[in-house]
C-alpha cells in the first residue's frame, strides 16, 4: 500500500503540470479568425479577430471594408543569429482597398499554395457578391500541442507514476 506523502507528492506534481498546461492555453496566442463576406459593390469586408486559445477572449478585432483585391506578397528577409545569418522567405496575404491601402490578412506562412488559396477565396467573394461568407482560422498548433502535452503529462504523473520504496 502506498503511503500518504507519496500520493500527495504525485498529486501535487500532476496538478502543477496541469496548471502549467492551462496557463499555456490561457495566455498563449490562440491565433486569428478571419471572416470575410462579399458586398453588393464588388468588394469584400473582412473582420480579423485575434483571440486567446483557452478563454476565447478577444485581444484585438479590426474590420477592413472595401477590399477590392486579395493578393499574395513574397517576402525575402535575412534572419540574424548570434553565429550566422540565414535567408528566409515567407508569404503574406494582403487585402487591398479602394483607397490603395493594403492590410495583412492572417498570419505569415511558409506555404505559397496556402497563401494563394486564401487570396483566391477573397477574390472569389469580390467577384461574386452573392457568395456565402468564408471563415479562415489560423490557430497556433504549437501552443495547443504544448498545452495539451503538459495537461496530459500532469494526469499521467498523478495517476500512473509509481515510486518504489
Amino acid at each position: 500500500m502506498k503511503n500518504l506523502p507519496d500520493i500527495l507528492l504525485r498529486l501535487f506534481f500532476g496538478a502543477a503540470l496541469a496548471g502549467i498546461g492551462i496557463g499555456i492555453f490561457r495566455y498563449g496566442s490562440g491565433g486569428l479568425i478571419i471572416s470575410c463576406k462579399a458586398t453588393q459593390s464588388k468588394t469584400a469586408s473582412c473582420t480579423i479577430t485575434e483571440r486567446l486559445a483557452f478563454s476565447q477572449q478577444i485581444i484585438e478585432e479590426k474590420i477592413i471594408d472595401n477590399i477590392t483585391q486579395g493578393k499574395v506578397v513574397i517576402i525575402n528577409a535575412t534572419r540574424f543569429t548570434e553565429d550566422s545569418t540565414e535567408d528566409i522567405q515567407f508569404f503574406r496575404v494582403l487585402g487591398v482597398t479602394r483607397k490603395g491601402i493594403s492590410y495583412q490578412i492572417g498570419q505569415d506562412g511558409k506555404d505559397p499554395t496556402e497563401a494563394q488559396a486564401i487570396a483566391g477565396q477573397i477574390n472569389f467573394l469580390i467577384q461574386n457578391p452573392n457568395a456565402s461568407p468564408i471563415q479562415l482560422n489560423y490557430s497556433s498548433n504549437m501552443i495547443n500541442w504544448l498545452g495539451w502535452g503538459a495537461i496530459g503529462l500532469g494526469i499521467t504523473v498523478s495517476l500512473f507514476m509509481r515510486t518504489e520504496k
